[in-house]
């Protein structure tokens, strides 16, 4: 089962559910394929979530970007900026985020090869920025401009 994951300070990358987890997903007729909140849970390394809905390329083609609901509270280090066409940051997405398919039920499925070309574009687009924190290092980062 095919999904795509950003982790905090690592590049985008395609990953097997079932590898990555080292469990297999119950396959029958009615759960065929689908993604439960549990294996959300440990691949974002959290126990509530949400899912996004800024990037309208991803809700056009089924997509949907899981995150930690809570990691702004807990202080969890930030992934991607989400800013209007000006510039102004709109949200700051923290922690890891995970992004799966979604079937015509609303159910989080695997991803197909032409949902992981989407996901990959829209982050080749991104634009990498720096930042300086008080001690003087620099934080790179992805800012997503919405359209």
């Amino acid at each position: 089962m095919k999904a795509m994951i950003k982790r905090v300070n690592e590049k985008l990358e395609t990953i097997d559910l079932e590898k990555e987890l080292g469990r297999n997903f119950e396959k029958n007729v009615e759960t065929q394929g689908i993604v439960d909140l549990d294996a959300t849970y440990e691949l974002i390394g959290c126990s509530m979530v949400e899912t996004c809905y800024y990037m309208q390329e991803l809700v056009e083609n089924r997509i949907d970007m899981i995150v930690d609901e809570e990691g702004k509270l807990s202080h969890k280090e930030f992934n991607v900026v989400v800013a209007d066409k000006k510039g102004k940051i709109i949200d700051i997405i923290v922690g890891n985020i995970l992004f799966v398919g979604v079937d015509e039920e609303g159910n989080w499925v695997e991803l197909t090869d032409e949902q992981i070309k989407v996901i990959d574009s829209i982050f080749r687009k991104m634009n990498l920025c720096f930042l300086e924190d008080e001690y003087d290092n620099t934080i790179a980062y992805k800012v997503y401009f919405m359209k």
